[in-house]
């Protein structure tokens, strides 16, 4: 409803810091397991008129502080495990290429949904909650 109907004037730049309030606390329902946390910030941001593009930027720069908590916690993990000398080269080596593959990705994705939008999107998760709910009972 939100890609559909949102009329996407504003661009991330025209973000205030009550708008960017109201995308963060959307993302704290991420939490509840089936939410997906870039879904649910990119239909807050369309929620609140941003465009498609917009929304997805703004998406990706909420990602940003809980990915780099998240390689904090492993370089702290690996700084403390005594293997340093043996990780240390491999976990810099993945780190720099998963920002070189997220970039990449990100920059198509930014792309696509200026020309498509996001209905792909939610009827892909729509199919697979259906499908989840199909196939848990025999689980």
């Amino acid at each position: 409803i939100a890609d559909r109907f949102g009329t996407g004037e504003r661009t991330a730049l025209q973000c205030s810091w009550l708008q960017a309030l109201g995308i963060g606390a959307a993302q704290a329902l991420a939490l509840i397991p089936g939410v997906s946390r870039s879904g649910i910030t990119m239909t807050a941001a369309l929620g609140q008129r941003f465009d498609r593009t917009s929304a997805a930027r703004l998406s990706f720069l909420f990602a940003i502080p809980i990915g780099l908590a998240a390689t904090a916690k492993d370089a702290s993990e690996l700084l403390t495990s005594g293997r340093v000398q043996d990780e240390w080269l491999p976990f810099l080596v993945l780190f720099a290429t998963s920002a070189v593959v997220a970039s990449l990705v990100i920059e198509g994705l930014l792309a696509w949904l200026q020309r498509h939008g996001m209905t792909i999107f939610v009827a892909y998760r729509l199919l697979l909650g259906a499908l989840i709910l199909v196939l848990a009972p025999r689980l």
